[in-house]
């Protein structure tokens, strides 16, 4: 018999965790489940061309815990999805709701947690700040571990969360459509790593000081580049002229053509979806990230412009404390190439190689498929979700 499932977010962040949960979302439609979606209107573009009802939540955000369980009752669903324990519980912190709604619910409640909570210190470092998360996202009883990027181990609530991709994606024909005829980097950022998100006047200066730099690594790699995101990088055209090419943001299927098309994929944000797709396409990934801490312009001598610096795995939110302890000694690393952001040569190195250098490619594609073959011992996300209803 057919079940319905009621899937919400609160966070315009939640980008990546809102494509994760629809991944769930279309195995669950596939076999007749009927699956709707609440979420802040700036995640709109991630429904177009889906089955999935979807609501704003904009105007409700603050009474949240007043709506939800109206709805729940008047929709009669099966079960409640929230995605992702994390941001939510930041939301609820910010809204000054309680989350004794959650624990009402007349339905199981099952909760994505794409950070493994019980791992990290629960604490965003966020740069200047430090964002503590109840204890209570972590407590679910019911939670939807997605690997990646957590580890691939056989633990209750991970699953494999790889992309199901179409068997023949026409990368010619996806490459002549956008005028490409040599190598192709591709590089994704969301609307949470532009201005208007920005959340102090650290990610302000972060949101700046960032992607000049990472424009001056991808000019001297000689690439041309491909950015798919919610505004072009400042500074992009005037840096590298017709070398750069901006995409606003895509859907799902239109995202997985555009990164067939690519030769290496570049990212700054080690949680990304886009690694797991590119994993999935054998597309070579680099991710660059940052562990360095300066406070003055004298700590930074090649890029003095970037002083104040925090350290980083997700930028320009920071993470890098909370997610240090789920990334150690993790083999979703050994998947992509992991270097410095600031160690420049290291990075153009990196890009060169997975270019020009068969071999180097071919080592890349090894490391993948080596992952690919660990994830997959997990069961799928419908078995796990379905244990709990």
């Amino acid at each position: 018999m057919a079940r319905s499932h009621l899937f919400f977010a609160m966070s315009n962040f939640a980008f990546g965790e809102v494509a994760l949960a629809l991944r769930l979302a279309w195995q669950l439609h596939a076999r007749g489940d009927r699956v709707s979606f609440l979420t802040p209107s700036g995640l709109a573009v991630l429904f177009e061309h889906t089955p999935f009802k979807h609501g704003h939540l904009d105007s409700v955000w603050h009474s949240i815990d007043q709506v939800l369980p109206a709805i729940v009752a008047e929709q009669r669903v099966d079960s409640l999805v929230v995605v992702d324990a994390a941001s939510v519980y930041l939301a609820l912190d910010v809204t000054r709701r309680d989350d004794a709604f959650l624990r009402r619910m007349p339905v199981p409640v099952i909760a994505f947690d794409v950070w493994n909570l019980p791992e990290t210190n629960l604490e965003w470092d966020t740069g200047t700040e430090l964002w503590r998360i109840a204890p209570q996202a972590a407590a679910f009883a019911n939670r939807l571990c997605p690997v990646p990027f957590i580890r691939p181990e056989l633990v209750a609530g991970r699953y494999n969360a790889l992309p199901e991709l179409p068997q023949q994606i026409a990368r010619d024909a996806v490459r002549a459509e956008l005028g490409i005829d040599g190598p192709l980097v591709l590089t994704a950022t969301g609307t949470w790593q532009t201005q208007r998100a920005a959340i102090s006047p650290y990610h302000t200066h972060l949101i700046d000081a960032i992607p000049p730099v990472l424009l001056s690594h991808l000019d001297r790699v000689g690439a041309r580049v491909l950015h798919v995101g919610p505004e072009p990088l400042a500074g992009a055209a005037e840096r590298l002229g017709e070398h750069y090419r901006w995409i606003a943001q895509v859907g799902g299927q239109r995202m997985v053509e555009l990164m067939a098309a690519a030769d290496v994929c570049v990212t700054l944000n080690a949680s990304a979806t886009t690694i797991s797709t590119a994993i999935v396409l054998d597309l070579p990934v680099v991710l660059a990230t940052n562990s360095i801490t300066a406070d003055t312009p004298a700590q930074l001598p090649a890029f003095p412009e970037l002083a104040p610096l925090r350290p980083f795995h997700v930028w320009p939110l920071g993470l890098h404390a909370f997610l240090e302890p789920v990334l150690r000694g993790n083999p979703y690393l050994d998947a992509v190439t992991h270097v410095e952001l600031l160690d420049a040569d290291a990075f153009v190195g990196a890009c060169r190689t997975l270019l020009a250098d068969e071999s180097a490619r071919e080592a890349a594609r090894a490391r993948m498929a080596a992952y690919r073959r660990l994830v997959a011992t997990l069961p799928r996300a419908a078995d796990v979700f379905d244990a709990y209803l």
